[in-house]
């Protein structure tokens, strides 16, 4: 769906804050809860700036379903790009060349097919931060969008190898890889 369970909600976007990237990708925009949580958090309590024109942080999105795609979204990313991440010809090679201190695929992952791939395309220096269902979450076509089937079932050791800590928070893993490296805004 868009939307997606409150389990790590707090957890995850504490370290958003901890982290501090100048720049953040989220894989999967939905309704646009993280690029809101980004803006605010990043932009308001962190740099104390408010309208677009001061805006520090660069917040872009990534979103395969363009019907999710309002005025809202459009309010707080900088830039939504729309892109197939289950396409690892497409959208592998674009991703390995962009530019961010972290991406978000926040309970994305569970409907690639390709998860591997896109977790392995995204720059190394570059943090993660990634919530997926802990195990069997059946799900199936969504508002008429066939990508919010989800297609694998994931546990804490498919994930560890990709990231530096996975926690069991509720129904959730949560995953970390910390910023190594700077990009830049």
């Amino acid at each position: 769906m868009p939307s997606s369970t409150l389990d790590c909600l707090t957890e995850a976007l504490e370290l958003i804050i901890d982290e501090n990237p100048l720049s953040v990708l989220d894989l999967g925009v939905g309704f646009g809860k993280w690029g809101y949580l980004c803006r605010e958090y990043l932009e308001c309590y962190r740099n104390q700036v408010y309208t677009r024109k001061d805006w520090k942080c660069r917040i872009d999105g990534v979103e395969t379903f363009l019907p999710y795609i309002g005025a809202h979204q459009r309010s707080v990313y900088r830039k939504i790009y729309i892109r197939d991440l289950d396409n690892p010809e497409k959208s592998c090679k674009w991703l390995s060349a962009t530019h961010y201190d972290l991406y978000l695929a926040m309970d994305v992952l569970e409907h690639l097919h390709h998860w591997k791939e896109v977790l392995n395309s995204i720059p190394k220096g570059s943090g993660i931060i990634a919530a997926v269902p802990n195990g069997e979450s059946v799900q199936g076509v969504v508002f008429d969008n066939p990508h919010e089937q989800h297609v694998v079932t994931l546990y804490a050791p498919d994930l560890e190898p990709y990231f530096d800590e996975v926690r069991l928070v509720k129904r959730k893993l949560l995953c970390i890889r910390h910023i190594s490296q700077r990009w830049g805004a």
